[in-house]
């Protein structure tokens, strides 16, 4: 069994496959209370019962992420050993994840269910500034928005309990430091089991970002993670309770030669 009690990163294998977990707090100044992020071999879960939070940067909004994740994350400057990102976009045919996931949470409490990339234009970046692209799939979310504004909605397929759907995502942008993209589930997804290819979201976020002229070559940005977790909180929010539970993972990358 591997566990973090408290904010910090561990390594571990999901299936073969090499992982990092991290209990993510990354906008939280002070908090009291209880954090555990736990994998046993078969599956992770995330249980919080704090109060007396502070956000660290109210401006950022939410307070954390706690997450596991495949590849290289930028902002830790980490990576588990063998993984096969960060990768050049265009070399990506298909990125197949599976997820079984039940998220369980207080009813007021600010909180998604979501996953990301960070695009950057450089292979093992330690920040991200104009140029480089955060993409976020939003599965389930309460009470929060995503950043910047709605710009569109498409239409993207993924298998959901096991039969293929076809739903109605709202896409939506800002400009900050670098270009934010987040995809939300118009019928959010609270317990279930999902599979999809990132690929169809690269290829929105492709076309929609060609309007614009602050990230260029697109498809030569490296695509350097896949993570998995729960953004939660506001700037108000004094205490939080929540918990989830990840079962079955999988990926499956086809790259081109």
């Amino acid at each position: 069994m591997v566990e973090l009690t408290g904010p910090g990163t561990v390594d571990f294998f999901w299936n073969n496959t090499p992982l990092s977990m991290e209990l993510n707090l990354w906008n939280v100044e002070r908090y009291r209370g209880t954090v555990s992020l736990k994998f046993d071999g078969e599956k992770l879960t995330f249980n919080g019962d704090i109060e007396n939070l502070s956000a660290r940067e109210p401006e950022r909004y939410v307070l954390g992420y706690p997450e596991f994740y495949y590849g290289y994350k930028p902002w830790e400057k980490h990576m588990a050993e063998g993984t096969k990102l960060p990768v050049p976009v265009f070399s990506i045919k298909s990125f197949s994840v599976g997820l079984s996931f039940e998220i369980d949470h207080k009813s007021h409490l600010p909180l998604n269910f979501a996953m990301e990339t960070w695009l950057t234009r450089k292979k093992y970046q330690t920040e991200a500034s104009i140029g480089d692209v955060e993409i976020m799939v939003w599965f389930y979310f309460n009470e929060l928005t995503p950043g910047g504004k709605k710009v569109g909605e498409y239409t993207i397929s993924f298998e959901l309990n096991g039969e293929k759907t076809r739903c109605s995502w709202e896409l939506w942008h800002a400009e900050w430091n670098w270009d934010y993209l987040a995809f939300r589930l118009k019928d959010p997804v609270r317990k279930g089991r999902v599979r999809f290819d990132v690929r169809d979201f690269l290829d929105i976020a492709w076309e929609y970002l060609s309007r614009f002229t602050r990230v260029k070559n697109f498809d030569e940005l490296y695509f350097t993670v896949w993570e998995v977790g729960t953004e939660f909180g506001s700037p108000e929010t004094e205490s939080a309770r929540f918990e989830w539970v990840f079962k079955d993972f999988s990926i499956d990358m086809e790259v081109r030669e």
